[in-house]
């Protein structure tokens, strides 16, 4: 990085290696960042193929096969798992549509242990309620994964709906370490 011009209107220019302007800086302190910065920040969202059946009182992966998109080629659609090649501090929230009213669980896994549970209750009016989750996990950028985790007390199995709308898992990096 270098710096192109400071003047009473403020910073004009930070190039990067490529000599393309990647900040700028006004006089009011209003910080421009291009393309260039924000285009490398891993960024995904995943949904599902087809619906999955979820078993009652088991923690259980979902299955989110199907890319929307994936900025970096960070997420592996056969192992469902998101894994970054940059360490920082990543958001993640995923969302399941499922018809039951017994206690339900959403979640994340980190590296295969449970990191974080949400644990929701609804009133099945419309037959299903969206359980998410939303969770900020630090990885270290080389071994370190998520994947997205389902489970209910419904007391028999149930399906969950697979549109992307209702049912995804998505997450990009706020900040590298």
């Amino acid at each position: 990085m270098a710096l192109t011009k400071v003047g009473k209107e403020g910073i004009t220019g930070i190039s990067n290696s490529s000599d393309a302007t990647a900040i700028t800086i006004s006089s009011a302190e209003k910080v421009t960042l291009t393309q260039q910065i924000a285009s490398k920040a891993p960024a995904f969202r995943a949904t599902m193929g087809s619906a999955q059946t979820f078993s009652t009182d088991t923690f259980t992966v979902v299955n989110f096969d199907t890319e929307v998109f994936d900025t970096n080629s960070n997420y592996d659609t056969s192992n469902f798992r998101f894994t970054p090649t940059i360490a920082g501090y990543y958001f993640f929230n995923t969302q399941v549509f499922a018809g039951t009213t017994a206690r339900t669980t959403a979640g994340f896994r980190k590296n295969g242990s449970n990191n974080v549970e949400v644990f929701q209750q609804g009133s099945n009016t419309n037959g299903g309620i969206c359980y998410e989750a939303s969770a900020i996990i630090q990885l270290n950028g080389s071994s370190d994964y998520v994947d997205a985790l389902f489970r209910h007390e419904n007391g028999s199995d149930i399906t969950c709906n697979a549109n992307v709308a209702l049912t995804n898992f998505s997450g990009h990096l706020l900040m590298a370490t």
